[in-house]
């Protein structure tokens, strides 16, 4: 279904030079004179939608807070106290996902998008994994997803953090691949957001935080930070995204401390990561911009 709706479009708005090549109609998705934004939903009933406004009714900014090795809907859930180390650097390629990366699939072109999840790095203590309680209806995440984590170093001056959103099966099987987020701690610093990204971050809930909103970091070599032991916040952005999650399965997040096959190591980074703090004090939180009744995009 991917490769058909990438021929589609690519047909519509770079049609060949041979008209028996061109499509007889364009797709209902591009058919409408309507001013609006089209995405592909993935996962569960994947399909093109549309919108006429940006962010699609309906969507809101909702916390999942990290518990140890959990994720909860009720803050009310978080202890006192609570805290989980981020594993050390490994430097080993395809640590916690085999198969294409969205990488190698923008060099090789034709090769389809196909993560593998390899629980392993999980189970040998090389990567962290967060689920939430079974979804008790479908939900459609839509947007940028914003991870912000409490930080507290324990002796590596900088660490990288590389997040996934993913899912799991109903059945238990293994993680499905949605989205990534990137950020190397030490250029953590934010600015100003500018206003095409401010517009396209969709309203929060009443439980809502400033850490809800998407960042927007410097990357300037003067607004380097590096970790220290005094509590931090770092916050990272998770590449949009449109996926249906299904009724009955989990939402996940893996914490991964590299990622060798497609980024050069932390040469900062070395066998004293810092600490992710999640308790009443110090909460941590992946923040989602959700649409519980999916059937309305």
């Amino acid at each position: 279904m991917y490769d058909k709706a990438v021929q589609e479009f690519l047909l519509h708005h770079m049609p060949p030079r041979s008209s028996a090549l061109l499509a007889t109609s364009p797709p209902s998705w591009l058919a409408s004179s309507q001013p609006e934004a089209h995405f592909y939903m993935c996962g569960s009933a994947p399909a093109w939608q549309h919108s006429t406004q940006w962010p699609p009714q309906g969507v809101v900014k909702r916390p999942l807070w990290l518990l140890e090795r959990s994720l909860a809907w009720a803050k009310e859930e978080l202890g006192d106290e609570g805290s989980t180390q981020l594993p050390p650097a490994t430097s080993a390629r395809q640590l916690v996902w085999g198969g294409v990366s969205r990488y190698m699939a923008m060099i090789k072109m034709m090769d389809l998008v196909k993560y593998k999840w390899k629980q392993s790095a999980v189970d040998s203590g090389r990567a962290l994994l967060f689920e939430a309680p079974a979804c008790s209806a479908p939900l459609a995440l839509v947007g940028s997803a914003v991870l912000s984590l409490r930080i507290r170093g324990a002796g590596d001056p900088d660490a990288d953090i590389f997040a996934y959103i993913c899912e799991r099966p109903a059945d238990g099987g293994d993680l499905t691949y949605v989205t990534e987020g990137i950020l190397r701690l030490s250029y953590r610093k934010e600015v100003d957001a500018p206003p095409h990204e401010k517009a396209a971050d969709p309203p929060q809930d009443s439980e809502a935080e400033a850490d809800a909103r998407v960042p927007h970091h410097s990357y300037r070599r003067q607004d380097r930070e590096m970790v220290t032991a005094e509590g931090t916040t770092a916050r990272l952005k998770f590449f949009p995204a449109a996926y249906r999650f299904r009724a009955g399965s989990k939402i996940a997040l893996v914490i991964a401390p590299d990622d060798a096959t497609h980024y050069v190591p932390n040469p900062l980074a070395a066998s004293n990561p810092p600490f992710i703090c999640h308790s009443r004090a110090e909460p941590s939180a992946l923040w989602l911009p959700l649409q519980e009744d999916a059937a309305a995009l």
